[in-house]
């Protein structure tokens, strides 16, 4: 696929070791295999983690409030410190970027998908974290050729691999006209698993109160994400198991599965301080 680069575009990959994937290739995530449009190449820096653990999509508002970040750092950082696994979201700020943080912090590799070609960033803060997240095992990956510049509708398509890499998309705050409720119906189209962080009504976020309504996991606190992450992990390895036997799966049948387990372990606590 690199016949679709420029020379200068083909050159600047080869002088900042960018590394390009395809349909097929050992590095390409293996869920995008299973989409009806997938991504002709990608390409990125880091390593392709998305391939070797559970990954868990975090999106959320660029404008949180401040008890939803404050959640973030008690329950994110709990659960991070006692569950490996990759973290991805798409780099922008407020929800985004706190997630990509608190994986540093707690040395778990997080994944950002831009919404531009790699050698125009977007934001161009997320510059400044290149080197800690491929530091840290992680990656920096696009859908778009490197030249390439933010538009409208690659956050569209971003969002769209963003919910496909994961077997778990949890969001944190989301209105009811928002890339972060795009994200989730992509999820949901894709019969991955769904949680949100529950809001008041009154406050922002009603769009997520709308996904619980329709059947995604409401998540109270540390000890739900684990277990819901644990249940989905475990329906993946079993799915990958009868693969063969079941060809197009059973999604209904692993929804039913991961609630059951879900709501079967919610009263088993990480502790009991």
């Amino acid at each position: 696929m690199i016949e679709l680069f420029s020379d200068h575009e083909k050159k600047w990959c080869e002088q900042t070791k960018v590394k390009i994937t395809f349909p097929g290739a050992a590095d390409y995530p293996h869920f995008f295999e299973k989409m009806t449009v997938r991504p002709h190449f990608l390409t990125y820096w880091g390593e392709p983690v998305w391939n070797r653990q559970f990954c868990i999509s975090i999106v959320g508002s660029r404008n949180p409030s401040s008890q939803s970040l404050r959640w973030m750092e008690s329950e994110l950082s709990a659960f991070f410190s006692i569950r490996n696994l990759v973290i991805v979201s798409g780099g922008a700020r407020g929800v985004d970027m706190k997630a990509h943080q608190l994986a540093l912090l707690h040395r778990r590799p997080t994944v950002v998908f831009v919404p531009a070609g790699l050698m125009n960033l977007y934001p161009s803060s997320l510059t400044e974290w290149v080197d800690p997240i491929i530091e840290g095992g992680g990656a920096v990956i696009s859908q778009f050729a490197p030249n390439s510049r933010m538009r409208r509708d690659f956050f569209h398509a971003r969002n769209r691999l963003i919910a496909g890499v994961s077997g778990l998309t949890f969001v944190v705050e989301c209105k009811r006209r928002s890339g972060t409720l795009k994200t989730a119906m992509f999820a949901r189209g894709l019969d991955k698993t769904l949680a949100v962080l529950p809001t008041f009504p009154t406050d922002p976020g009603l769009g997520g109160l709308d996904l619980i309504h329709d059947g995604a996991f409401p998540i109270r606190d540390a000890n739900d994400l684990l277990v819901l992450a644990n249940s989905v992990e475990l329906i993946q390895a079993e799915t990958q198991k009868q693969k063969i036997c079941h060809p197009h799966g059973d999604p209904d049948g692993q929804l039913a599965i991961a609630r059951e387990t879900f709501e079967a372990n919610l009263q088993s606590p990480i502790n009991d301080d």
